[in-house]
């Protein structure tokens, strides 16, 4: 129930939104370089936002037989302040009538390795009569587009698979190579309450860096000329990763077990490797937990990621990786998904 399949109608929705969208915005200037954006640049912006708000919209539906939701499809001159869900109808009443939480759909992607919100999100949310100075009446739903297309050389791009459908035959084939649209599905991969993110998050300032979660990276073939560094007290070392000194916000990375650690160095850049003589649990109050297995090595990958990791405004993060373990306790991710799900299906 955490799936949607999304339809014709779906995308149709979609793109007359980021068609009206094209046509409010005079020019439609990038935000970045200042330049006009075209219909095409408009689409590919907002298309595939809409298209998961929409599945989550339907997967949210699943969870109860008496409630349709109603998503906000207006363009505004403004910043949206609202909720993606910004009304219920339920079976038997004369109206419709405000949410009784505020959901925020995030788009996920398999990469992304961070969950939150900017702290101008934040507060703005806060100032939501919904919540009335509760964090856990607010919800972000983060969601990713995927497919199920058995030929694994096709491309999912939405609007590829909109144009198979709605072009005449004669153009039909420029776009076969294209995902087609019965095989394209949302899926809910994380539900967090503000709350959640608050008490579970860290903040990060305008102008540090996004660091890697992913740090232990399994090395399949041995490794040549290594240099052992030792490990004080189970304690990773706070050592120049990726060319940039320790984070101190990030705050020690421990180990239980043995594991030894070694870099390799040449002349443009330093490489590290831990091997674990034992089974470890390694641990971090921002990162999250790993688990080790006895006698792999694995590349440790620490530091600042991307080819510009600087944030460029303040932000409250959760790493995914913590996320996965945080909210799980008995039960695997998808089953707290599930949960969670039903949580905000029952209290919208």
């Amino acid at each position: 129930m955490k799936y949607y399949k999304l339809t014709e109608k779906d995308l149709e929705k979609c793109i007359d939104f980021a068609v009206r969208r094209y046509f409010a915005k005079k020019g439609n200037p990038n935000r970045t370089t200042g330049q006009a954006r075209g219909l095409g640049a408009m689409i590919n912006d907002w298309v595939g936002g809409k298209a998961i708000e929409i599945g989550v919209q339907r997967i949210l539906e699943q969870f109860s037989d008496s409630k349709e939701l109603e998503l906000d499809f207006e363009v505004y001159n403004r910043i949206a302040q609202d909720p993606d869900i910004i009304k219920v109808a339920e079976k038997g009443a004369t109206k419709v009538r405000d949410p009784n939480v505020y959901v925020e759909i995030k788009n996920y992607s398999e990469n992304d390795r961070w969950l939150g919100l900017s702290m101008e999100q934040v507060n703005t949310i806060k100032r939501s009569k919904i919540l009335n100075g509760d964090p856990e009446k607010a919800y972000i739903i983060y969601a990713s587009l995927n497919d199920m297309a058995e030929d694994k050389e096709k491309r999912l791009d939405l609007l590829g698979a909109f144009l198979q459908v709605a072009t005449k035959e004669d153009y039909a084939k420029l776009f076969e190579k294209f995902v087609k649209l019965g095989d394209i599905f949302v899926k809910v991969n994380y539900v967090l309450s503000l709350k959640d993110l608050e008490d579970h998050g860290t903040i990060f300032k305008r102008g540090e860096k996004v660091y890697e979660t992913n740090i232990f990276k399994e090395v399949r073939k041995d490794v040549k000329n290594l240099e052992e560094i030792q490990i004080p007290n189970g304690i990773i070392p706070k050592l120049y990763y990726g060319g940039h000194p320790y984070p101190e916000k990030i705050g020690d990375i421990k180990v239980e077990g043995v594991i030894k650690m070694y870099k390799k160095q040449n002349k443009k850049k330093t490489t590290f490797f831990v091997k674990a003589e034992t089974e470890c649990i390694v641990e971090n109050k921002v990162l999250g937990m790993y688990n080790l297995v006895k006698g792999k090595m694995y590349r440790f990958e620490f530091g600042p990621i991307g080819r510009n990791p600087d944030i460029f405004r303040d932000v409250i993060w959760i790493s995914a990786n913590k996320a996965k373990e945080l909210f799980g306790g008995d039960l695997k991710l998808e089953e707290v998904v599930e949960k969670r799900l039903g949580e905000v299906a029952e209290r919208i």
